[in-house]
């Protein structure tokens, strides 16, 4: 037969590029360097360094590789400043990284001395601006402080300068620093700047320029009955020498609106596509977000990159402005650890999909709507420090993070839990802890072999529930859990079949191995009408009168998912056992259920209060006549 014929020369290989200079006019097709609302594109066979700060830029796309440092010069050459010295300014309405492309600052070994900021410029009225988009790699890593935040070793009181930090960190003259609230009141946090830094033994102390105007706790853990319970203040350090900034510039040729009022229109960050790769460490990201209405928000920073890392990074405005949600993680096989998220309009982080490690974070305030705090009584308002909207009970890790301070809730759980949850701690919020997930039924009606797990959470100061939860799962488990100085300790409500179809189902409520503790040695006495148990300065739509009881345990409710009660419209669903509760409906023998109580130390609730308020150990809920929900207690301490 034929003899087939040859195949094709292969494709020349791309002509051999050498490295260029943002500031070299030779490195530029056109001999000169961009100037003022130029449209910027980094060729794919380029290596441009980022040497000086650019014009302001209408848009820029890195098809190639974009990296921030200082240029080689020939030798010899004139001495030049030290790395640290270097302070670059990226200029653009927005910029996206290409597949293939790269935006690289530093290393995760050696990351970069110097300041490298990107500044973002745009309106609301133009939904293309301020947005940075990877879809190839953005690798920024700044020099990262020690210790991205601590807590106070000793009780730090108004009109103070001086704060005592737990452990030797780095912390630097003028650096800017969050202390979070440790009362019920959130808004207590504050923001300050360093004046001077020392040490003592292991001990950093730090002089503010400022003096405090709140009390904010700090000392030694409290014993008792065997628990450790740490109610000291958290303060994280916010500094940074990568920022990502959105900027209001307003310029003739450009017809960007100034921005007054509400919407908060942001600098946006979103790592997207299967071969995009975000690693970033050391980085700030100010005035970022998107928020008009609960409905229509944009986090500062969203991934569905895999395998991203977000480490010692700060989402917030360096007084504490809320803006738009933080961090939406959505990249399995991520490590996102040692950051810090401020006063975020809408939840500071939210994980939806599992398989991401979360440790070591710090949450400092949530908003649920500018200027209203009493709309975070609405449900379809509520945010939290973390947030999931996903089944986390595969291979997701959270651990050691702090809710400090929420308008709704410390955490808050729209399905499965985490796999490993320990560690966790939140306080000064109206919920500490929220779990709501109604879970599918087989075609008999039956509810699933769901089981909820909570472990290991320490949840102190919530004006309302420290843990409250409301679903059909047939198992739910509390264990090693530290509830402190709060209103409510915990409810649950277990919701069970239809009713109208008298189909009966079984469901139980286990708490192990915790503690509920009335009031600890440190809760400080009320000022005026309640004995320092949770009474916001503002009003919120959930927050019970001042007078009420405060209860370690209100009594797990037993109901049916169809109570409805007229008026209630949306409520009647998300909050039927309070329908339940509070309006005893006459008898729906749709659900049995039992609750255990095993191995838990309950104390200091019969304390006198200098402020009139009572506290009792446990509050029954009325319920129907024909209910069967028996209650197991066994190995329990109770000492008032």
């Amino acid at each position: 037969g034929r003899a087939r014929p040859p195949p094709p020369p292969p494709s020349p290989p791309a002509a051999p590029d050498f490295l260029r200079c943002w500031s070299d006019p030779g490195s530029w097709p056109e001999g000169e360097v961009p100037g003022r609302l130029a449209d910027v594109e980094i060729l794919h066979h380029w290596h441009m360094m980022l040497d000086v700060s650019t014009a302001q830029l209408m848009g820029l796309q890195v098809a190639g590789r974009l990296e921030v440092g200082r240029c080689p010069r020939p030798t010899p050459a004139p001495p030049v400043p030290s790395d640290e010295a270097l302070d670059v300014t990226l200029h653009a309405t927005w910029i996206l990284v290409k597949p293939g492309g790269a935006l690289s600052a530093g290393s995760e070994a050696a990351p970069l001395p110097g300041r490298f900021s990107v500044h973002l410029s745009g309106d609301y009225h133009e939904p293309w601006t301020k947005w940075l988009t990877n879809e190839g790699t953005l690798s920024l890593h700044g020099a990262s402080p020690s210790a991205a935040w601590t807590r106070l070793s000793a009780t730090a009181l108004p009109g103070n300068r001086t704060l005592l930090l737990d452990g030797r960190v780095d912390w630097r003259r003028f650096d800017r620093l969050v202390v979070a609230a440790t009362g019920y009141e959130p808004d207590e946090a504050e923001y300050h700047t360093i004046e001077d830094v020392s040490w003592v033994g292991n001990t950093t102390v730090v002089r503010l320029v400022d003096a405090l105007r709140h009390r904010h706790h700090g000392g030694g853990a409290e014993q008792h009955g065997g628990f450790r319970v740490d109610l000291s203040a958290e303060v994280g350090v916010l500094s940074r020498r990568i920022n990502i900034e959105g900027v209001n510039l307003f310029d003739e040729d450009l017809w960007f609106m100034p921005q007054l009022g509400p919407p908060r229109y942001g600098a946006k960050l979103i790592s997207r596509g299967a071969a995009s790769s975000l690693r970033l460490s050391g980085v700030r990201l100010q005035n970022a977000g998107y928020w008009k209405a609960p409905h229509l928000k944009i986090p500062a920073l969203t991934f569905t990159s895999e395998n991203t890392l977000l480490r010692a990074c700060v989402i917030g405005d360096k007084d504490g402005t809320p803006f738009g949600p933080g961090f939406e993680l959505g990249g399995g096989g991520s490590v996102v650890e040692d950051n810090v998220v401020l006063n975020s309009l809408g939840s500071s982080f939210t994980i939806a999909t599992d398989g991401i490690t979360v440790r070591r974070n710090l949450a400092v305030g949530v908003h649920c709507m500018l200027d209203c705090p009493s709309c975070c009584g609405k449900f379809h308002h509520h945010h939290a420090n973390f947030e999931t909207t996903a089944d986390l009970s595969g291979s997701t890790v959270l651990v050691d993070n702090v809710a400090a301070g929420s308008g709704a809730f410390g955490y808050k759980y729209n399905a499965l839990p985490p796999a490993q949850q320990d560690g966790n701690v939140a306080h000064s919020n109206q919920f500490g802890l929220v779990f709501n997930k109604a879970f599918e039924i087989d075609r008999n009606n039956e509810g699933l072999n769901v089981t909820v797990r909570l472990h290991g959470y320490q949840l102190h100061r919530s004006w309302v529930f420290a843990l409250w939860g409301h679903s059909n799962a047939v198992t739910v488990q509390v264990k090693r859990t530290i509830i402190a100085d709060s209103k409510v300790g915990m409810t649950w409500g277990a919701v069970g079949p239809s009713s109208r179809d008298h189909i009966v189902g079984d469901n139980t409520v286990s708490v192990a191995d915790s503690l509920f503790l009335g009031r600890s040695y440190s809760n400080p006495e009320c000022e005026s009408a309640e004995a320092g148990v949770g009474q916001p300065r503002f009003n919120l739509a959930f927050a019970w009168d001042a007078g009420r009881e405060q209860a370690a345990i209100m009594m797990p409710i037993f109901t049916t998912a169809h109570l409805v009660w007229p008026g209630w419209g949306e409520y009647n669903e998300a909050y039927s056992e309070i329908t339940y509760a509070n309006f005893m409906a006459a008898s729906y023998p749709a659900l049995f259920g039992e609750a255990h109580f095993t191995n838990n130390a309950i104390l200091r609730y019969g304390l006198p209060s200098p402020c009139g308020i009572e506290s009792r150990v446990l509050e029954n809920i009325p319920t129907a006549a024909d209910a069967n929900w028996p209650q197991f207690f066994s190995q329990t301490k109770i000492d008032d």
